[in-house]
């Protein structure tokens, strides 16, 4: 966990908070839920992110979201193997 207060833009709990799954940065001042992020923005949110972001996004969240193979197009797009 970080050390300093972060607050997901999309239910409003910090970091301090317990939540099931920990912040993304997915903007220069966005953070949010893994979860919060998918249910906010769907696959559109895997644009946002990152490679290495992606590769290590909590799978979890994902299969929930039930964005398994839009993840797998996102990275097949950035050339990445799955």
């Amino acid at each position: 966990m970080s050390s300093h207060l972060e607050t997901c833009r999309f239910c409003k709990k910090s970091n301090y908070e317990k939540h099931k799954y920990e912040m993304v940065k997915y903007g220069t001042r966005h953070h949010a839920h893994a979860d919060c992020l998918l249910k906010a923005k769907g696959a559109d949110a895997f644009k946002s992110l990152s490679t290495w972001q992606l590769e290590w996004f909590p799978y979890f969240a994902i299969s929930e979201a039930g964005l398994t193979n839009e993840l797998r197009n996102e990275l097949a797009a950035r050339k990445v193997k799955p």
